[in-house]
């Protein structure tokens, strides 16, 4: 599908009502392989992991771009392509994932509000929302699930 949209791109740009195989070819060098987005993908997925606790404007489009070598354009279709999101989506998706995590195994006396902040997120609210979307459940629901299962365990 990228390939044709590349080769009616590179039709329009030349303005020739037919294609040769040189233009061709020219799109297939230009089409990233399987191989080459998952590698983009994995490069931004241990950094992100590395960096998760770190604020939003860490993980800016730009930076993930220079982070894995390729342009804002290629890093989109990469993340759409092998993942399913864009990068700002997996980025959120890995940050709730790690909250979720700490609220099912909370330190002693650790709050939903002081998780959240540890990973970034500083609306509470909004994290709230995207929380719920996630996993079907407020964040105070699993960190008392998580209270109840450490008690249990320490039992």
């Amino acid at each position: 599908m990228i390939k044709l949209a590349l080769f009616v791109f590179v039709l329009l740009v030349r303005g020739v009502a037919f294609a040769t195989s040189q233009d061709i070819c020219e799109v297939e060098a230009t089409s990233p392989t399987l191989a080459h987005r998952q590698r983009v993908v994995q490069t931004i997925r241990i950094f992100v992991d590395e960096n998760i606790k770190q604020r939003s404007n860490r993980f800016r489009r730009h930076v993930l771009a220079d982070r894995a070598g390729v342009s804002l354009r290629d890093l989109n279709r990469c993340f759409i392509s092998v993942v399913g999101l864009a990068p700002a989506q997996f980025v959120l998706s890995r940050k709730l994932e790690a909250v979720h995590e700490g609220l099912l195994h909370p330190r002693n006396g650790e709050t939903v509000a002081q998780v959240a902040l540890e990973y970034g997120f500083t609306e509470l609210g909004r994290f709230s929302g995207y929380y719920k979307k996630k996993f079907g459940e407020l964040p105070s629901a699993t960190l008392q699930r998580g209270l109840k299962s450490n008690a249990e365990e320490s039992q």
